[in-house]
């Protein structure tokens, strides 16, 4: 069930901003394979204070999906002996590009987030 959010400038202002932290985890996952992630991390925790509804759900499912992805990738890190941990790697890698791409395809949709990471 999805809600419904009244669009005002303030709720604009927010949306844009969530957009760029959106844009920029994917430039850091894409380009430092996440290593850079922590810096849009710290951003939407200071966002997440200062909005509320539709905004705040994306910046909480900014925040989860990354330390889903930090938890995969310390994992497959401490596991890289093994066939497995270059698997959980790469799995890690495409559920934080696909967790990006779901949230940001919502958040311009004007809709909640998904439930699920």
């Amino acid at each position: 069930m999805e809600a419904e959010f009244d669009v005002t400038e303030d709720l604009v202002q927010q949306i844009d901003q969530a957009r760029l932290l959106y844009i920029l985890h994917g430039a850091c996952l894409l380009f430092s394979a996440g290593a850079f992630n922590l810096i849009p991390v710290i951003l939407n925790y200071m966002r997440r204070q200062r909005t509320n509804g539709l905004v705040q759900r994306h910046h909480a499912w900014m925040i989860r999906s990354f330390w889903i992805y930090a938890a995969m990738m310390c994992v497959g890190s401490l596991t890289l002996r093994f066939t497995v941990g270059g698997l959980i790697i790469i799995v890690g890698w495409i559920m934080m590009a696909r967790n990006l791409y779901r949230g940001y395809r919502a958040l311009n949709a004007t809709e909640a987030p998904p439930e699920r990471a």
